[in-house]
């Protein structure tokens, strides 16, 4: 029997990578990236205040499609904060914190006791929190983590930044692999300019995968993940310009230019351009 090639791809950022890079208080998109993760896992969201002892952790008691459309926010009012629970779809639990509490502890066991939170979510402290300090009025945010709402997209994490590897590995970049035996593109060398020769000193030797083209793997990776299956993406991808049914049947029109191959994310090519051949400056 023929033993099978090797086709393995060590991603240019790992999960563990990718999910510090999605950091919620750093990208826009990141609860679409954290929508995805470990089966059976719960969601979480701490809030954000200053002092560790005003935070209240909320952790989902169930799994699936509801936990990942849970957002929190806490709102001010003339009597008392409001804890709000809600999903996408509006449904709402509204927790009216009794006039006079001030401490995190008391807003703590409001919540634990009241059924409807009781029955999604359970309120704990921090690692730090004592439970002192007043809660703040805080704006919706997602928890993040849980079951991914789309199940066919569960565990995808990892192949999707193995795919995106590759399609950076078939652009045409400045340059050459820094060793013939490498398994992917970066890091590369490039030739200093009027460099006479071909010893190292006439080359610039990158000796780790830059932080931008990490960066555009993350991107990419997130892009394969929202739009790499559809069917519309996959129109786009064969040349279809636009489509219609009517009494002859489908109508198709062509732009001429099939998008096989290429990146779907253009802050991931924002991200690779400097190192493109065509673009590519390199400093002396």
């Amino acid at each position: 029997m023929v033993d099978m090639i090797d086709l393995t791809t060590v991603p240019y950022a790992s999960v563990a990578e990718a999910d510090q890079y999605f950091d919620p208080e750093n990208h826009l998109y990141a609860d679409e990236w954290w929508a995805s993760t470990v089966a059976g896992s719960k969601a979480k969201l701490t809030t954000p205040f200053a002092l560790a002892a005003q935070n209240l952790v909320f952790t989902s008691l169930v799994e699936g499609f509801d936990t990942n459309l849970i957002h929190v926010s806490i709102e001010d009012n003339p009597f008392a904060p409001d804890v709000v629970i809600s999903y996408d779809g509006g449904y709402k639990i509204n927790v009216l914190i009794d006039e006079g509490v001030t401490t995190a502890t008391a807003m703590k066991d409001i919540l634990n006791a009241n059924e409807e939170f009781a029955a999604l979510l359970v309120a704990t402290f921090p690692t730090g929190g004592d439970g002192s300090g007043f809660l703040e009025e805080m704006s919706s945010q997602y928890l993040s983590g849980g079951v991914d709402p789309d199940p066919l997209r569960l565990g995808t994490k990892a192949p999707a930044l193995a795919f995106a590897t590759r399609k950076i590995n078939n652009l045409p970049f400045n340059g050459e692999p820094v060793s013939l035996t490498q398994a992917n593109a970066f890091p590369r060398k490039f030739r200093k300019r009027g460099a006479v020769g071909d010893s190292d000193d006439c080359y610039v030797i990158q000796t780790t995968v830059p932080i931008e083209v990490q960066a555009a793997c993350c991107e990419e990776a997130l892009a394969i993940m929202k739009y790499g299956n559809t069917p519309r993406f996959h129109l786009q991808k064969e040349g279809v310009k636009s489509y219609a049914f009517g009494v002859q049947g489908l109508r198709e029109s062509f732009n001429g230019m099939s998008k096989e191959g290429s990146m779907i994310s253009g802050e991931a090519m924002n991200l690779l351009r400097p190192y493109m051949r065509r673009k590519y400056r390199m400093a002396k």
